[in-house]
């Protein structure tokens, strides 16, 4: 049993909600476990602060900010409906990470067919982006793959980060890996 100290802060019941809908999660310096609200028409702008934070923005594009610090953060990914988010101060070298679980694909292999031998990057890639304010990865899904005309769209974009600094594991559970 683990003697780490984790606080637990979800959507609706978070530090802020404003007239425009948009729900502000704040964490602490301990390790926080932060989970966004699970209403589509609500926007979740996340603050991790420090610790070793766990972030869940949920569906809709959210704002995602595991703060500056050196512990590793996980951002989690459970299906296609929570794409188009911006997540701010992503650091690979602190060893933080964006985890789409086995059943975000598994949603995908059974509502769109795709097949689960498909190469990885028929469905799932990782491109630049540069604008006025920088460069970016963008992590991006294809919901069909190769077999169909779905184009890839944008899961992720994280700010200032190289994707040449990423790489993409597949665990032993079906999880995806991407630091």
């Amino acid at each position: 049993m683990s003697t780490r100290d984790t606080n637990q802060i979800n959507g609706r019941n978070s530090n802020q909600i404003n007239d425009t809908e948009i729900n502000q999660i704040n964490g602490t310096e301990h390790d926080d476990d932060l989970r966004g609200s699970d209403e589509q028409v609500v926007r979740d702008e996340i603050y991790g602060q420090g610790g070793a934070d766990s972030l869940f923005g949920g569906p809709g594009g959210d704002y995602i900010n595991p703060g500056i610090d050196n512990s590793a953060d996980v951002i989690w990914y459970k299906t296609f409906s929570e794409r188009t988010d911006l997540i701010e101060n992503f650091d690979p070298n602190d060893e933080d990470i964006v985890v789409l679980t086995s059943g975000f694909f598994w949603d995908l292999v059974e509502e769109y067919g795709l097949n689960s031998d498909a190469n990885v990057d028929d469905w799932l890639k990782i491109e630049l982006e540069i604008d006025q304010f920088g460069s970016h990865a963008l992590i991006k899904v294809d919901r069909d793959g190769l077999q169909g005309n779905t184009p890839f769209r944008t899961l992720a974009t994280l700010k200032n980060v190289d994707p040449n600094d990423l790489t993409i594991d597949i665990q032993e559970d079906g999880d995806f890996i991407i630091g």
